[in-house]
């Protein structure tokens, strides 16, 4: 049941693999992002109505210690839209 700090672990969660080396959820094919032929229901169809303010194709991000930040991300802004992005843990700008 939650509580007043949301779903409580079990008192034995640090001796878990999940708290030490995380979890594999929504791991995403990458070959089927760069084609583009997705169907989720986690991804928008393009607008075809509104007029496109920025366009980011291929992006990516490397840190020093060989970790990348972002992989190939290719994205479209419209007029008229907000947008945010959000981490793993739920913070973001």
């Amino acid at each position: 049941m939650p509580g007043l700090y949301g779903i409580p672990k079990p008192w034995y969660f640090p001796f878990t693999t999940s708290y030490w080396c995380g979890t594999t959820k929504g791991v995403t094919d990458i070959n089927v992002l760069r084609t583009g032929s997705i169907a989720n229901e986690n991804c928008e169809s393009e607008p075809l109505k509104l007029k496109q303010g920025i366009t980011i194709q291929s992006l990516s991000k490397v840190y020093s210690t060989a970790r990348w930040a972002v992989r190939d991300l290719s994205l479209n802004f419209y007029e008229g839209q907000i947008t945010s992005f959000l981490g793993h843990n739920g913070a973001g700008n």
